[in-house]
């Protein structure tokens, strides 16, 4: 289902038109009420890009239900699986507006976050990323996240930020960008230096982020849902049943330490090629090392506690 973006509402009011794009696959279960929160946005014009990967539950139905009546759907299905890096990149291929955000199958925006966000951008042309305070969600409210109350960080404090403090990345990750910026970066960053192909969202941020600052809101405007693959992760040995589901994200999750090093060595190449003074790139390299240390330290703790969990599970049956 295609429409031109003549098509939209609001597109005769002047202001610039917010894509957000959603590379859908198996969501069936939270997209409904996804959806409905960015049709509730108070700015327009808006266009929403979904693309699905082949999905095999009921979400492209739900999707093309919520597209009959919404012109601003644009409802695309792909014929056989593209994977989640050509998928994003599908979306922002097929984004008309000036400016573009990724939205998840399963999160929610506030009402307000698109007009808070576009109107930062359009107040400092020198930003390329706009991000909200965001918080993680289950059943309740789990974490809340907010930067430093300030308006505005420069290019450098920026990428500082983003490296000393990997659990931004999800609310940097699902900002809005200039679209052009974003896809002068490439979309959705992949390294195929190591034996697999890694997607790295703190590295496709990294990436805009060399291009321009950082504006910022301190109001929760962006809820991301816990997927529980944490949890499972600490719990998944107690239960046979839940070992040989969760097993094919156990042995994904056993990858990190290498992505952590390629988004660490990325990270550095990019730093010292780029044009910015010597003492920031000094500042911004100790914070990307120090980043892989913790998160690797961090991941190892995680292996720990989840065999003796598991050990503790399997003397218990015993």
């Amino acid at each position: 289902m295609t429409r031109s973006s003549a098509d939209i509402p609001g597109t005769k009011t002047g202001r610039p038109l917010v894509t957000v794009g959603m590379p859908l696959y198996n969501n069936a279960a939270h997209i409904r009420q996804s959806l409905e929160s960015l049709l509730a946005q108070s700015y327009k014009p808006i266009e929403i890009i979904i693309s699905d990967d082949g999905s095999d539950d009921r979400t492209f139905e739900i999707c093309r239900k919520l597209a009959r009546n919404n012109p601003e759907i644009r409802l695309f299905q792909n014929r056989h699986r593209t994977g989640i890096r050509t998928n994003f990149n599908t979306v922002l291929r097929r984004a008309q507006g000036k400016y573009f955000t990724w939205a998840a199958g399963d999160d929610l925006r506030h009402q307000r976050a698109i007009e808070k966000l576009t109107s930062l951008l359009e107040r400092y042309p020198d930003a390329v990323l706009a991000i909200s305070g965001w918080q993680q969600f289950n059943d309740r409210i789990q974490h809340v996240f907010r930067l430093p109350d300030r308006v505005r960080f420069e290019k450098a404090e920026a990428l500082e930020l983003l490296m000393r403090h990997p659990e931004y990345i999800a609310g940097m990750f699902y900002g809005l960008y200039r679209t052009e910026v974003l896809r002068s970066c490439g979309g959705l960053y992949s390294d195929r230096r190591i034996h697999f192909e890694g997607t790295s969202d703190t590295m496709t941020v990294f990436r805009v982020l060399l291009r321009g600052d950082l504006v910022h809101t301190s109001g929760i405007y962006f809820s991301k849902k816990d997927t529980g693959l944490y949890l499972e992760r600490h719990t998944v040995l107690s239960s046979p049943e839940r070992l040989r589901t969760a097993f094919p994200k156990i042995i994904r999750y056993m990858t990190n330490p290498l992505l952590f090093l390629a988004d660490c060595l990325s990270s550095l190449k990019l730093t010292f090629s780029s044009q910015m003074p010597l003492h920031d790139k000094l500042r911004i390299s100790h914070a990307t090392v120090l980043r892989l240390f913790r998160q690797s330290g961090h991941f190892f703790g995680e292996i720990f506690r989840t065999f003796r969990t598991g050990i503790a599970a399997f003397l218990r049956r015993g």
